[in-house]
């Protein structure tokens, strides 16, 4: 994770946006106060997988996620 925050420092500042809370998932994004960077983050506390964004750019995840979709009690994190 530190190697993730070196490669984006912007996360420092970001603006943090709850994009779903459900009983078993959640969706964070954060994004840069200045520019255009921003990640997603995608927890799936469930025992089935998640739908992403088909657009997803999959940066880090565990476990390895099967296509498009956070595993199940899984998390993803995507740029955009």
């Amino acid at each position: 994770m530190i190697g993730f925050r070196r490669h984006h420092p912007w996360l420092v500042d970001g603006v943090l946006e709850i994009e779903l809370v459900e009983k078993a998932r959640l969706v964070v994004r954060s994004r840069a106060r200045h520019g255009q960077e921003a990640l997603t983050l995608a927890l799936n506390l469930g025992s089935t997988s998640m739908p992403l964004n088909d657009a997803a750019e999959v940066l880090e995840a565990q476990p390895a996620p099967p296509g498009t979709a956070a595993p199940p009690h899984g998390w993803v994190v995507t740029a955009g």
